[in-house]
């Protein structure tokens, strides 16, 4: 997974948070060399809350934004989520994930839950999060509009997705693939990103 520091306090403070939630595993994810280098300004803690305090101006009614989207083709093949997040119009945190192998449908929840992750920091949990996907499926399920049973697709992903919403104001909204929405079209790239370089790719345009 890779996490890039866009600007100021907040992004640093994001990646700070990267780390603590798989969106699709039960177990936490190590960091990697990559990320500790980029959050190297708060790679403690205190550090990362010492941050949170410079910015604590900031209007906590004003909502957080992130783009979400998944890459994927079939089951038995690997697929990546990427995450783009904006504070107050500003990027400041871009995640790339790989996640194994999986759907499409599977990587766009995986990226839904990534975004509900990285955004659980003392800075962005209290306030508004808009989660915008160009996957109706995934924002019905993370919406709960369908019943979700054991033997259902993705029932663990989506029932992840769940308890990561308890206790935060997240509202969903759908916006058109490959229609030139800056965000969007980012976390696309990102997504893809992380599920070519699975196969070996990176890069490339496969």
């Amino acid at each position: 997974m890779e996490a890039h520091r866009a600007a100021g306090n907040r992004a640093i403070r994001g990646s700070t948070y990267v780390s603590a939630f798989d969106a699709c595993a039960a177990t936490p994810v190590e960091p990697t060399p990559g990320i500790a280098e980029q959050v190297a300004e708060a790679s403690t803690q205190q550090q990362a809350n010492d941050a949170f305090d410079e910015q604590r101006e900031v209007d906590v009614d004003e909502p957080v934004i992130a783009y979400t989207d998944g890459s994927g083709t079939r089951a038995h093949l690997p697929c990546g989520a990427g995450v783009v997040v904006f504070d107050e119009g500003v990027v400041v945190l871009e995640v790339s994930k790989p996640l194994g192998l999986g759907t499409n449908n599977r990587a766009e929840l995986c990226a839904i839950g990534l975004a509900l992750a990285v955004t659980n920091s003392p800075a962005w949990a209290t306030r508004p999060l808009i989660v915008r996907s160009d996957s109706e499926y995934a924002i019905q399920a993370s919406r709960g509009l369908f019943t979700v049973h054991d033997h259902s697709p993705n029932a663990a992903v989506i029932r992840a997705v769940h308890a990561r919403l308890q206790g935060r104001r997240v509202a969903f909204e759908w916006v058109r693939g490959h229609a030139g929405v800056a965000g969007n079209e980012r976390a696309d790239e990102l997504a893809g990103r992380a599920r070519r370089a699975q196969l070996g790719i990176d890069g490339a345009a496969a």
